[in-house]
């Protein structure tokens, strides 16, 4: 009888257990949109990418004032300089493609390092919300199909913690 008493009350606990677990839901998007720092980085990466752009677009037009020369001097060119010709623009094509991807890559990392505050703010935040709150999870809505509705949606509550105003639909 013992035996069953202990059996049952270790099967009972861990259930208990699981109702006392509160679940909160947020979306994180949501809140990294909507912070002050996001459009910072927006207006910054934004005049990045210009700037990549224009360099590329001026490397563009050497490379077709290039070609447009080799073209018009082909028919006076020997053959061997035509081919040289040629072979120079291949060169200044791959090094251009290369300077594209280098900038993108840098590019990349800048928002990386740019973004890594952000997210660190949004973690903090979202950590003292759960712990004010009593959450033992909190879940982004993004990564789900459904949540009960007794999950507590937290997305104001660490809006609120990071001094994001509310957003008014239209």
């Amino acid at each position: 009888m013992v035996k069953k008493l202990v059996l049952f009350l270790l099967l009972a606990l861990p259930m208990t257990t699981y109702a006392q677990d509160k679940i909160a839901y947020i979306n994180v998007e949501d809140i990294v949109m909507d912070m002050p720092d996001m459009a910072e980085l927006e207006t910054k990466m934004k005049a990045e990418v210009e700037t990549v752009k224009k360099a590329l677009a001026e490397l563009d037009a050497n490379l077709q004032k290039f070609a447009d020369a080799a073209n018009q001097a082909k028919d006076s060119l020997p053959e061997e300089e035509f081919a040289k010709k040629y072979e120079e623009f291949v060169k200044l094509q791959t090094k251009r493609n290369e300077y594209e991807e280098a900038q993108y890559r840098e590019l990349q990392e800048k928002n990386n390092q740019m973004m890594t505050p952000i997210r660190q703010k949004v973690q903090l935040a979202i950590k003292e919300v759960a712990d004010e709150n009593n959450f033992t999870y909190v879940i982004d809505i993004q990564n789900f199909l459904y949540v009960n509705r007794n999950a507590t949606d937290a997305t104001s509550l660490v809006k609120t913690k990071l001094n994001i105003k509310p957003t008014i639909a239209p």
